[in-house]
């Protein structure tokens, strides 16, 4: 029997309710992501946090991906330099190697907490 076959048939012999829920199946909102270009260009405008230098990346601590937001408490300015180090090692061996991204981050509302025996970087809300 075809798929197609199979589908009408199931259709056929369910109940108005059941196809409904069969037919509406929806995934879930997603929430819309904040996005604030000008705060982007201001950051850029500032120096890494880490190292001085002038020209910076606006650097997300929850991830664009992640649905993180362009607001002051999830953003901070990096040098290409650093901002690479930090994608590739996380935000704890980066705290660890540079201090003071945990005392901006601190500032900011972030901390590190200790998950299942992992180290992890969570926001306090």
């Amino acid at each position: 029997m075809s798929r197609k076959k199979l589908g009408s048939d199931i259709a056929k012999n369910a109940t108005e309710h059941e196809v409904s829920s069969i037919t509406d199946v929806r995934p879930p909102i997603k929430e819309t992501r904040v996005k604030d270009p000008k705060l982007l260009a201001r950051i850029r405008e500032s120096r890494c946090i880490v190292c001085g230098l002038k020209q910076v990346d606006a650097c997300h601590i929850k991830t664009r991906g992640s649905g993180g937001h362009d607001v002051p408490d999830n953003l901070m300015s990096l040098c290409r330099r650093h901002h690479i180090e930090q994608g590739r090692w996380g935000f704890i061996k980066f705290i660890d190697r540079y201090p003071i991204v945990g005392v901006v981050l601190a500032d900011k509302g972030w901390t590190i907490q200790d998950v299942l025996g992992v180290k992890k970087l969570v926001r306090e809300d």
